[in-house]
């Protein structure tokens, strides 16, 4: 499927860290830069599932990132379309980050 790539192509810039938490997030960035996820559909049941190739640390990053990939899925056809898509999701788990395309 054509999120296979998804991650691959997806950067969080994390911002400098200052005395409000910055470090915070930076460190969950970089636990952001460590996913790699794909999804997989059963051909027998048509449900479709997330498949981690490799898991950023934090269980919940991860379930976030799988939810937003998940309902994105159906949606999308190339890269663009779920870098656009995924946008919003990112942002949401890492609302200081900056989101690069």
């Amino acid at each position: 499927m054509i999120a296979a790539a998804l991650l691959l192509a997806m950067q969080v810039a994390a911002p400098a860290p200052d005395a409000a938490g910055g470090d915070d997030i930076a460190v969950t960035a970089r636990k952001l830069g460590r996913l790699r996820i794909s999804t997989r559909k059963d051909r027998k049941t048509g449900v479709v599932t997330c498949r981690y190739k490799s898991r950023s640390g934090d269980p919940e990053l991860d379930a976030g990132v799988c939810a937003a990939l998940l309902e994105c899925e159906p949606k999308v056809r190339t890269r663009a379309e779920i870098q656009a898509c995924m946008g919003p999701a990112i942002k949401a788990l890492l609302p200081k980050a900056k989101w690069e395309k």
